[in-house]
């Protein structure tokens, strides 16, 4: 496959890798829907110890993202920017690090507008609706991250077919916690699009650094489908409502990758390229340090083993390239 696009200033849409760029970014978006298909079997919510899982799966991530956007694509787009004409090393180098910082003001002006958002709704989204945002959504609509039995879903037994537990249908708990989990939907939504753009822009670039952030994405997102699918599920019922919704809030993940695209495509040259490329290595590491690590600190309850999974996640993109190039 082609590998790299330095060379390549014409991206457009015949590029040989926009089918990887699409597979990776539908399949790193559409693993919500991985979390939100638990609803189906909630006996397994109930043995498997969520909190170790979501923070070591929060942790590998971090450790693939941050490695992949300091390592890899940092150094893609300095090259890129580098070969404008009449560009100095230090222009070039100077040009790159506003980009990638760029690329956090972008990820702190979404921020904004989903906090502006959930405070019209009457709540806070980051505080009350997801592990990667905050805090574990609960049976009974709390968030609390005190200690792994806080974390874990409890599913309420008995009731009957129509209202099988105490909560699931509760008319009383219904409307609070539909608005929760649709508004999780579109809070998780928004939080997707630089990812979805950072997948696809990786994937044009080079299939296999892409294809690596993808699954690290992939892995972070199952988990954003279950925050989304339970208060749903509770307030409804429905399993196939609330499975629909947690697919739905990944699906901006690949709109985010095709629409940047298709809006940079035009103007694409090797300068626009690094610009991007920029933005989206520090658009990562924003997510990052904003979300995927507190939150595997806070689930993990032990700072020594989040770190050694951090570099775990680290050495894993870091021997994947080596052996790729080998």
């Amino acid at each position: 496959m082609s590998n790299a696009t330095s060379s390549d200033p014409d991206i457009n849409w015949d590029h040989p890798n926009i089918p990887a760029a699409l597979i990776v970014s539908i399949g790193a978006g559409l693993a919500t829907g991985i979390g939100g298909a638990l609803v189906f079997v909630p006996a397994l919510l109930e043995k498997v110890p969520q909190a170790k899982i979501l923070a070591v799966s929060l942790a590998l991530s971090a450790g693939v993202m941050l490695y992949v956007s300091f390592i890899e694509i940092f150094g893609k787009s300095l090259d890129s920017i580098s070969e404008t004409n009449g560009m100095s090393d230090g222009g070039a180098t100077g040009l790159t690090t506003i980009c990638f910082f760029g690329g956090m003001l972008f990820c702190v002006l979404l921020e904004v507008i989903v906090n502006c958002m959930s405070k019209s709704h009457g709540g806070d989204l980051h505080a009350a609706t997801c592990p990667a945002h905050g805090g574990p959504v609960l049976a009974n609509g709390t968030s609390t991250a005190s200690d792994e039995a806080a974390v874990k879903v409890e599913i309420p037994d008995g009731g009957n077919a129509a209202n099988p537990g105490d909560l699931i249908g509760n008319a009383a708990e219904a409307p609070a916690l539909n608005r929760m989990g649709i508004m999780t939907a579109l809070a998780i939504g928004i939080h997707n699009l630089p990812e979805g753009l950072a997948t696809f822009m990786a994937t044009v670039e080079d299939t296999k650094v892409g294809a690596s952030l993808g699954v690290a994405i992939a892995i972070h997102n199952i988990p954003e489908g279950l925050c989304v699918a339970m208060p749903i599920y509770y307030a409804t019922g429905s399993k196939l409502r609330a499975f629909g919704w947690s697919l739905l809030s990944g699906v901006t993940e690949p709109i985010g990758g095709i629409v940047g695209f298709a809006i940079l495509q035009p103007v694409f040259t090797e300068t626009v390229y690094g610009i991007v490329f920029a933005m989206v290595g520090g658009m990562m590491v924003f997510i990052v340090c904003h979300e995927l690590l507190p939150a595997s600190h806070k689930y993990m309850n032990n700072g020594n083993l989040a770190t050694m999974w951090l570099i775990i996640g680290m050495a894993v993109m870091a021997l994947s390239l080596v052996l790729f190039v080998l």
